[in-house]
């Protein structure tokens, strides 16, 4: 059983990959406070694919592998592989109209706190 924190409803059916609401090119800005850095990502996601690429040129920890785990039409949760010296974690993807998404970066450390960002579509 599947439990979703407020925001999707249990109307919404789950899909098997990235969602064709996610699919493209998307960019935008956000903050990793641990590290004291605003950074621009830029997240390239493919319809029904389970793979995707986050690049950020501001800090090193910022880019990586998000595989896709679960989602719907309007959220998904992937786990996020940054490279082997970075923490990795869990991304939550949650749909804000045809072309914004707020993209939230939970670390696996107790250490590091959540970040977050508002893209758009490219």
């Amino acid at each position: 059983m599947l439990f979703w924190p407020s925001g999707s409803g249990p109307s919404e059916q789950q899909t098997n990959g990235i969602a064709s609401a996610f699919a493209g090119t998307w960019s935008g800005q956000g903050r990793i406070p641990y590290e004291g850095v605003d950074v621009t990502w830029t997240v390239y996601f493919r319809v029904d694919g389970r793979i995707a690429q986050v690049e950020s040129g501001q800090s090193s920890c910022a880019g990586g592998t998000l595989t896709w785990l679960r989602g719907t039409a309007t959220r998904m949760e992937m786990r996020y592989v940054p490279p082997p010296t970075c923490t990795p974690g869990r991304v939550t993807v949650t749909s804000r109209g045809q072309d914004q998404m707020i993209f939230r970066v939970e670390p696996d450390s107790d250490m590091e706190p959540p970040y977050e960002g508002t893209l758009h579509r490219v």
